[in-house]
């Protein structure tokens, strides 16, 4: 009898062990899974056409030359007219390998595509039909548009880094602009200036 309750004692143990550690193997997976999800870096910007200011956050793939990021833009009436929301999609590239010094790296060139979409009713995406057949020729709640920069990091403690960057902009709009009117635009009134600061994580 003694015997019995031995055994059944160690199986109980042998029990309770295996589900603990499977239950601590499933956290830790979940664990994983998780911090896969979080984003590798965090963004702030200033002006470059996606809002007055901008925070974004996005991923970066291993050799750090492609970054792929998802932005919210406002523009305060103050500075706008009219106080302005939007959601907007970059994808960044760089071409050149990067110049290392002591503890900052550079990224001499950036090259990039953006997707914009403006909140709002007086916004639209096709032409309301109170209004003649192409008469707006752009919708004007989404445009497109391309930039060029480039950044500098300082490392910090771990893999994390702290950089600033540049980009000169332009969209669709203002490029079909200067198209059709070559003589009354010039180049530096279809660019704008971004600022901005990105940690990665």
């Amino acid at each position: 009898m003694w015997r019995t309750k031995n055994t059944n004692m160690k199986a109980s143990i042998v029990t309770i062990l295996m589900l603990l550690t499977t239950a601590f193997s499933t956290k830790a997976q979940d664990s994983a899974r998780r911090h896969k999800l979080l984003p590798d870096h965090l963004k702030v910007q200033f002006a470059g056409g996606i809002g007055f200011l901008s925070v974004g956050a996005g991923y970066s793939n291993k050799k750090d030359k492609l970054e792929g990021d998802l932005w919210y833009g406002y523009v305060p009436k103050g500075v706008g007219g009219v106080e302005i929301h939007s959601a907007s999609v970059k994808l960044t590239w760089h071409p050149v390998k990067k110049k290392e010094w002591r503890s900052y790296e550079m990224r001499p060139l950036s090259v990039g595509v953006l997707v914009s979409y403006t909140f709002g009713k007086q916004y639209f995406l096709f032409s309301p039909k109170n209004y003649p057949y192409s008469y707006y020729n752009f919708p004007t709640a989404l445009h497109g548009g391309g930039f060029i920069g480039g950044r500098i990091d300082k490392k910090l403690k771990g893999s994390k880094k702290l950089g600033i960057y540049y980009e000169l902009g332009t969209n669709d709009r203002e490029l079909v602009s200067y198209a059709s009117n070559p003589g009354a635009l010039s180049p530096l009134d279809i660019v704008n200036l971004a600022i901005g600061a990105k940690l990665t994580l």
